[in-house]
């Protein structure tokens, strides 16, 4: 009998410890989706070395880091890994281009590539830094070397300047790549989901 109620209370605190959510996105096609999400609460421990990792010191972050560990100790359902998220991704999402007119008036395109979920993760959460200061720059330096190509390369601060294809539209091409990343990183809900994972790991060590 006493070990019955035992079992019974560890499945009542078991059940507590998890969370379902119906997380809402848009799909592909702009129709209304949605998906059922299970988080559990991994324990203070572990819960505070991933919230650590919003702010690893000298104002910055390791959010690629953080995501994987909430797809590895709080994510229940879907289960989830970066290598299955780039499976999963459509093909059509790995590039983009965007028409532009540089100052020169000259006719170019914004060519853009899928840098993987990790890095574009860490890239959409440091434009602005852990302390609310803008940390545009250094975005650019990473987006150009992980997003941005021409000719099939990685391009240089230099092609945003006088004298190359990229002239006075350095600050469209910043805004294009980040809706670009915004977007792919929300196909199929996953950008949701897992911001609604580190949300409840807030809630449940009252982080907040």
């Amino acid at each position: 009998m006493t070990e019955t109620k035992q079992d019974d209370n560890l499945l009542k605190i078991m059940k507590e410890a998890r969370h379902d959510e119906t997380i809402k996105f848009k799909t592909s096609d702009g129709k209304d989706g949605s998906r059922k999400a299970t988080y559990e609460d991994p324990g203070i421990g572990i819960a505070m070395r991933i919230m650590d990792l919003m702010n690893t010191g000298d104002d910055n972050g390791d959010f690629g880091d953080l995501y994987q560990q909430i797809m590895d100790h709080v994510l229940i359902t879907p289960r989830w890994s970066y290598e299955k998220l780039e499976k999963e991704l459509p093909e059509a999402l790995h590039k983009k281009q965007v028409d532009a007119k540089n100052k020169a008036d000259k006719d170019v395109k914004i060519e853009m590539v899928w840098p993987g979920y990790r890095t574009a993760l860490q890239i959409m959460m440091l434009v602005e830094r852990p302390s609310g200061a803008s940390n545009m720059h250094d975005t650019l330096v990473v987006l150009n070397r992980e997003v941005f190509r021409h000719n099939g390369q990685p391009v240089r601060m230099e092609h945003w300047e006088m004298g190359h294809d990229g002239y006075g539209i350095g600050m469209k091409a910043f805004m294009e790549a980040t809706e670009y990343l915004r977007d792919t990183l929300a196909y199929n809900g996953v950008l949701s989901t897992l911001t609604e994972g580190v949300r409840f790991l807030s809630d449940t060590v009252r982080f907040k």
